[in-house]
């Protein structure tokens, strides 16, 4: 039985992607690469908005944050970085080993900053000089529906803008122009649903002009520019996940339509909020910060956390995910990701009834799964997984 990944990444990878990977290998210093990274290069700013440069990584998301800091932070920089998950303190943690100084607030679990906090936190911090921030962080399931207007504040007020997107890219919308973000940061195997292990990240001129003569080799956003200009990468790419990256990326703007890929993510996790609610578990986050990739609950409260996820993917190969950090068996964590059908989402609902009833609970699975079907028969998806 192949796994059914319900996680927060990797996700599920459909057939025609993984085919991609198997094309023969080529050289990354001849012009059927070149044009393969224009190809790949080209989607990227689409599903960014940008005309900013993008640079194409073979690192995995973490690699994609840390070439930002790599590239920006020195020792004494002063970087305002908002901790409400496991993910942006180990942001917190990288610019510090980088020497920077940083600048943070934490906050109540299950909430995140909105922009009046940035607008406080700047103010009380003038010499700020970068803002590294959280779009979606997928260990609470907190997403911040006001990213755009915290961007315009820090970059109203002189600050270097970056975003860490990796978890949310292709499931929400990203507008990198428009929202005043220097540097983005985004990975294959979230909601793009391709295998890990490459990031990429829009870089604005004004961060290039900032990030010359650093100390690093591998993540050097100069070094990174130099080969982007004849369609190359300076080192050896991972080219299949290139071949799976432009397939991926193929099938969602061009056969699906953006617009589409991303309303289908905002009605799948509107279907599992309510029918997940309808059995008793309840959403972890605050309403006004629920993420639509990552649906967070404090579990069933006759049912541990740990059991439920162990029990799905022991009896039926679907993949949960339970709570990082302090959040370790306390919630669990259902991945809305990439290319999940309305038939993946009814058997995992059908699935944790089962296991449910196995442990004497009952519960409306039927309405659960109507509610599903409800959406199912307003919202179809495009392709048969």
């Amino acid at each position: 039985m192949d796994p059914l990944l319900f996680t927060p990444g990797p996700t599920n990878v459909p057939s025609r992607v993984l085919k991609a990977m198997a094309k023969p290998m080529i050289t990354h210093r001849g012009a059927t690469f070149r044009s393969l990274y224009s190809s790949v290069e080209d989607k990227i700013k689409q599903l960014l908005d940008t005309e900013n440069e993008v640079f194409l990584l073979t690192a995995s998301g973490t690699g994609g944050v840390e070439a930002a800091i790599a590239n920006l932070v020195k020792k004494g920089t002063k970087v305002i970085v908002p901790i409400f998950g496991t993910f942006s303190e180990r942001i917190a943690n990288a610019v510090k080993t980088y020497g920077g100084e940083v600048i943070t607030r934490k906050y109540k679990e299950g909430t995140g900053p909105v922009k009046e906090d940035i607008a406080a936190l700047i103010d009380e911090h003038l010499n700020a000089e970068i803002l590294f921030i959280v779009y979606n962080d997928t260990s609470p399931g907190v997403m911040l529906k006001d990213i755009d207007q915290i961007c315009k504040i820090a970059k109203d007020n002189g600050l270097i803008t970056i975003v860490d997107g990796i978890s949310i890219v292709g499931g929400a919308p990203v507008h990198v122009d428009a929202w005043n973000i220097d540097v983005f940061i985004g990975a294959t195997q979230k909601c793009l649903g391709t295998p890990p292990g490459l990031s990429f990240i829009s870089v604005s001129r004004e961060v290039l002009e900032k990030s010359k003569n650093i100390n690093t080799i591998y993540f050097s956003f100069e070094l990174f520019k130099k080969f982007a200009e004849k369609r190359e990468t300076p080192f050896t790419p991972a080219i299949p996940l290139f071949y799976a990256l432009d397939e991926a990326l193929k099938i969602i703007l061009s056969e699906i339509g953006y617009k589409r890929w991303l309303e289908l993510h905002e009605r799948r996790a509107e279907a599992l909020y309510k029918s997940l609610e309808v059995m008793n578990f309840i959403p972890f986050v605050h309403e006004n910060f629920r993420s639509v990739v990552v649906i967070s609950t404090s579990g069933h409260p006759s049912l541990e956390c740990p059991a439920l996820k162990s029990e799905l993917e022991k009896k039926y190969a679907i993949n949960i995910s339970g709570g990082l950090g302090e959040l370790k068996n306390k919630i669990i964590r259902v991945g809305n990701m990439g290319f999940l059908t309305w038939r993946d989402i009814l058997t995992l609902i059908a699935a944790i009834a089962e296991i449910l009833l196995e442990h004497g609970i009952e519960e409306d699975v039927s309405k659960a799964l109507g509610i599903i079907g409800n959406y199912a028969a307003k919202t179809p998806i495009p392709w048969d997984g």
